[in-house]
């Protein structure tokens, strides 16, 4: 399976949103990786992996859909609230808003079906200052890097939520390569610590468009106090049946919050996690 196309889309429908939005000229000035072309190419034409933008109308009007629930989306009204977590037990949060076929807004869960047209946006928050990157990861292990895009800042500040793409007018939309979706959230906040590391997985996928076979865990690494990980370490594989694995760090329960991720490092400070969902026709 491809990685999911990046699509242009009018967001003109409300979305949701977590924590409130800060003052202007109080968040890192950001540009989109999607706003770079208006002319879609073939499938034909395009490269595996490669992001890329897409004319698309703009959502219908709203309509219920009843098959919702069974898979794995919580409908949302509006710009609804997603509580943020115990930042005692995360660095870093991720919670993930669809848009259906027939225009609902729904957060997603962990093994979440998403059938192709449906689009996506993704949002992150954090405790303390964290430097963050996300990536998509296909079955082929091919990667593409959706966080940051050059001119991007790779540093997140508390109080703040981050959109991605970070254009309002854009979102993720699934083309019709069908399969298992993952998103790798990368976090840290001790770059002096574990840059060399992180700075070579981000250049591996930029360079390679490839997910490392294995991530070892480093030598010595344990849980920082009081936390208790729900999912453990790097010789777990990505579980799609569950939706969420660690491969660095632990990866902490959400309950019934509607974040799709929430993250606390190992001792090195970092804190890699997949989330997966299901993308059908």
């Amino acid at each position: 399976m491809r990685n999911a196309v990046i699509a242009a889309v009018l967001a003109t429908a409300p979305v949701a949103c977590g924590a409130a939005q800060p003052a202007p000229g109080t968040r890192p000035e950001m540009r989109a990786t999607a706003a770079q072309s208006t002319q879609p190419k073939s499938s034909a034409e395009a490269p595996v992996g490669e992001l890329q933008t897409a004319p698309a109308a703009p959502p219908t009007a709203s309509a219920w859909d009843p098959d919702l629930d069974t898979r794995g989306l919580r409908r949302i009204n509006g710009r609804a609230h997603v509580a943020a977590p115990d930042w005692n037990q995360a660095l870093g949060s991720l919670f993930i808003v669809a848009r259906t076929r027939s225009g609902e807004v729904a957060l997603v869960a962990g093994g979440a079906q998403l059938r192709t047209g449906e689009q996506i946006e993704l949002h992150v928050t954090v405790g303390r200052p964290a430097y963050v990157h996300l990536i998509q990861v296909a079955e082929s292990g091919e990667a593409t890097l959706l966080y940051p895009a050059e001119g991007e800042p790779e540093k997140m500040v508390p109080g703040a939520e981050y959109r991605i793409p970070t254009d309002p007018e854009v979102r993720f939309e699934l083309d019709d390569h069908i399969g298992t979706e993952r998103v790798a959230f990368v976090v840290t906040d001790q770059p002096g610590t574990a840059g060399d590391a992180l700075h070579s997985l981000i250049q591996r996928v930029r360079a390679t468009g490839h997910w490392p076979e294995s991530m070892p865990k480093p030598a010595g690494a344990a849980s920082r106090a009081g936390v208790a990980p729900r999912a453990v370490t790097a010789e777990q594989p990505i579980a799609p049946e569950h939706g969420v694995s660690a491969l660095r760090g632990f990866v902490r329960s959400t309950g019934d919050s509607g974040r799709a991720l929430d993250v606390q490092p190992d001792d090195t400070g970092v804190a890699i996690a997949v989330f997966t969902f299901n993308h059908i026709r």
